[in-house]
């Protein structure tokens, strides 16, 4: 019973234990805020736009978002060396970019998603929003 004390004691002090008093009169006012801020979203699963043409495009379809959605590189600006760091480092960890296409795939990233790329609008989607069930259960 005394080590139970003890242990529960500095808990009490710091505030880590607390009761359920101070929590808003209504529970549910969380809950339908985030529901009427996510009405207003797309929902999830919208897709994003391709990689914009050019030379190297493939080789970034088929390198980079083998493991990166589309987005990733969509709202990068990154400058040559920033680009060519983490070519690098992307090769380090297994990305499969041999050293001839390597210098293709680079003036590709720099060229599109450059310090002046300003083609990227991000998408807000919620997660937890759901298409509405139609007559026979599905998605209408």
């Amino acid at each position: 019973m005394r080590v139970t004390a003890l242990l529960v004691l500095p808990l009490l002090v710091c505030g880590c234990v607390t009761d359920d008093t101070d929590r808003a009169a209504d529970p549910t006012q969380d809950v339908n805020a985030s529901k009427a801020a996510a009405s207003n979203l797309p929902l999830a699963g919208t897709q994003i736009p391709p990689l914009p043409p050019g030379e190297g495009r493939d080789m970034a379809q088929t390198h980079c978002l083998a493991c990166h959605a589309s987005e990733m590189l969509l709202q990068q600006q990154l400058t040559e060396t920033q680009w060519r760091a983490e070519v690098d480092k992307m090769q380090r960890w297994g990305a499969d970019v041999s050293d001839e296409d390597k210098d293709a795939l680079m003036q590709y990233l720099v060229s599109r998603f450059g310090p002046d790329n300003d083609r990227f609008t991000p998408i807000v989607v919620s997660p937890d929003q759901r298409p509405e069930a139609g007559p026979n259960g599905g998605a209408q």
